[in-house]
């Protein structure tokens, strides 16, 4: 294995220089070792140095670098350097963790082992030396990368009592990295998930976005549905729970899976298939058939979704996304040109393309019997295209006129304004109504006479 993408970083390399130079040792250190080892751009690139946080200030501030030292308190230090930013950390020694994240205290050390054997899986816990030329390895990070393979440094259960996070972090890394959890550690994973209840809602958040953009999510997620659980409570209900449906091929969670995978890795989209159906169990009925129905899981979805975007403090834009996806999934979409612009002026376009996708990926986990609905998804989305390429009206803002011109006919400002403009969107949709302003102004009045909304 390579570490060329990491060598050729001038700016690490001019860091760890810098410091250096002030008869101290710098490495790179933890996910940009590992993934300069896996042939990848590391996103982000931190070190580790046996200089204190205050002298790694001065040594950048001298230099014109902005540096901000609000994780100081834990020997922390980020530098902006070039334009690139840098977490640089005093190498330590943790003490005892009381909270389930940080230590007590910490004991600034000179070893570079040292530091390594605090950290959390052996693929995060190389180190690379520019001065040297040298990987230091000492927990067999390498050779658990060639193997695909998640372990904890040293006692699996200490690591994860010192930091419940971990346990997140250990699900994501085998969801983004296609690697196996090593039993030591996933046993130790199980016995502790219920302290991920003790975790702040913001860092579950993160990992769990993290998780879900991988693309071994839906596998992560049904293997360690007991440990979500403790996430959203329902996942754990999903497994194992059959449909006793033909247009079935697998039990509730894995239908939910197969759908997250299928699914183009976008936040909203990826929450929305996990999502979908998760009411499936609560509303589960069988007929005298033997055949499975789930009558109102999508507004039962919704109210679960709506409820775990909340506690997961999702942002208003991210929520309503994910809340109107799930509202509407199981509603058929309309194929008649007229009917989808009906359905795009309701839901807005960009809503309407989400849905088209999140259908598209329902599909493709259900049974082979209904891969037929591809082709009718591909005509609808088509067709939607032909829509917004040409520009056609859809929404009141497309209309030639607008609230203004209805208020100038004699209607006051407030909701009948409204209603006369959505009357108008109707007729032009429906095709009995040019739009153009003329034509439109003349059906408003007629409208507002029939009606009489006149002020």
């Amino acid at each position: 294995m390579s570490i060329e993408i990491l060598k050729n970083n001038n700016g690490a390399m001019e860091v760890c220089s810098l410091i250096e130079s002030y008869g101290h040792r710098a490495y790179c250190v933890g996910g940009c070792v590992r993934d300069a080892l896996m042939g990848k751009e590391p996103s982000d690139i931190d070190i580790t140095s046996s200089a204190s946080p205050d002298l790694v200030a001065e040594i950048f501030s001298d230099r014109g670098c902005r540096v901000v030292l609000s994780g100081v308190s834990h020997g922390t230090v980020t530098v902006i350097y070039k334009g690139k930013s840098y977490e640089i950390t005093t190498m330590r020694r943790d003490g005892e963790y009381r909270d389930c994240r940080h230590p007590e205290r910490v004991t600034y050390v000179d070893d570079i082992e040292v530091d390594l054997s605090r950290r959390d899986f052996t693929i995060n816990a190389m180190a690379y030396s520019y001065s040297e030329d040298k990987i230091y390895d000492r927990f067999g990070g390498i050779e658990d990368i060639l193997s695909g393979t998640i372990r904890c440094v040293g006692v699996a259960a200490v690591r994860f009592s010192e930091d419940a996070l971990r346990i997140l972090r250990a699900l994501r890394f085998a969801s983004v990295l296609g690697f196996r959890i090593e039993p030591d550690t996933k046993n130790a994973l199980i016995k502790s998930a219920e302290m991920i209840g003790g975790l702040s809602r913001e860092r579950i958040k993160h990992e769990l976005d993290r998780l879900l953009l991988g693309n071994h999510a839906g596998d992560v997620i049904y293997e360690y549905s007991d440990v979500l659980s403790y996430v959203i409570a329902e996942i754990a209900q999903c497994k194992g729970f059959l449909q006793h449906s033909k247009y079935h091929s697998y039990d509730v969670l894995g239908h939910i899976c197969k759908a997250v995978d299928a699914t183009p890795p976008f936040l909203h989209l990826r929450y929305a298939a996990l999502l979908h159906d998760i009411s499936k169990p609560q509303t589960f009925s069988l007929d005298e058939n033997g055949e499975g129905h789930f009558y109102g899981h999508a507004k039962k979805s919704a109210e679960i979704a709506d409820r775990v975007t909340r506690e997961l403090r999702f942002d208003a834009n991210t929520r309503d996304a994910v809340l109107r996806l799930v509202s509407h999934h199981d509603t058929p979409l309309p194929t008649e040109h007229r009917l989808i612009k009906r359905r795009v002026s309701s839901l807005g376009a960009e809503t309407f393309s989400d849905l088209i996708r999140l259908c598209r990926a329902d599909c493709l986990a259900q049974s082979s019997i209904v891969r037929y609905r591809l082709d009718i998804y591909d005509e609808i989305e088509n067709r939607f295209n032909e829509i917004i390429d040409s520009k056609e009206c859809f929404d009141r803002t497309s209309l030639k006129v607008n609230g203004k011109d209805i208020i100038e006919l004699g209607v006051n400002a407030g909701k009948n304004v409204g209603v006369v403009l959505s009357y108008l969107l109707g007729e032009v949709i429906d095709g009995r109504l040019e739009n153009e302003r003329e034509s439109l102004m003349a059906e408003a009045e007629k409208y507002i006479e029939l009606e009489s909304l006149w002020s």
